[in-house]
């Protein structure tokens, strides 16, 4: 049985799960970073409620993270444990406001830094944080009315896609680097002291 639906609305290659998205949802994310039509990727994150096996989440993750392409998630349901991982490993999270995330696991620890600090602590206890919840965190980046996450995430990777590629690639490399990397970034010659 096939377990990742793929579908085009313009440029935006969107990605729907049915049953537990494995190392089939890695091969299309790798796929679609592979081609020159797809400028964004639309994740529909577990719409069934079944989660990737934990151990297809890790090269799922390197596909979202390592890929030129921006990656929306669309969260309508519950998410935890790997699929927490995946959907934190996202470049923007639209939620639905009755979502919610279960922080008993995050999934790949690599990704974890990226999130603003409160959000950190708030991973290593177990907790269940609400879609309307996780904007004022800063776990999702866009909250949404029931059933509207899906649409909103196409927006949204539909504004990302007007921008220019190689620019989305730069800025999405720089952005997964991590703070170690940022004192290699090329500077502005107005901004550097004389």
């Amino acid at each position: 049985m096939e377990t990742v639906l793929t579908t085009d609305v313009g440029p935006v290659r969107v990605l729907a799960t049915r049953c537990a998205p494995g190392v089939e949802l890695a091969e299309a994310i790798e796929g679609a970073m592979a081609e020159d039509a797809v400028r964004a990727v639309v994740l529909n994150c577990f719409p069934d409620g079944s989660p990737p096996p934990p151990e297809a989440a890790p090269r799922v993750v390197r596909a979202i993270v390592d890929g030129p392409r921006p990656v929306v998630a669309a969260v309508e349901g519950l998410v935890a444990g790997a699929g927490l991982g995946i959907v934190i490993a996202c470049d923007r999270v639209v939620a639905a406001s009755g979502a919610w995330f279960r922080t008993s696991s995050a999934g790949d620890p690599v990704i974890v830094w990226a999130l603003p600090r409160r959000v950190r602590k708030k991973l290593l206890l177990p907790a269940d944080v609400l879609g309307r919840d996780a904007a004022d965190i800063g776990l999702v980046d866009r909250v949404v009315g029931p059933g509207e996450a899906l649409a909103a995430a196409i927006d949204d990777a539909g504004r990302l896609a007007a921008g220019p590629p190689s620019a989305m690639a730069a800025i999405k490399a720089m952005l997964n680097r991590g703070p170690a990397d940022v004192s290699s970034a090329p500077r502005c010659r107005r901004c550097r002291p004389r």
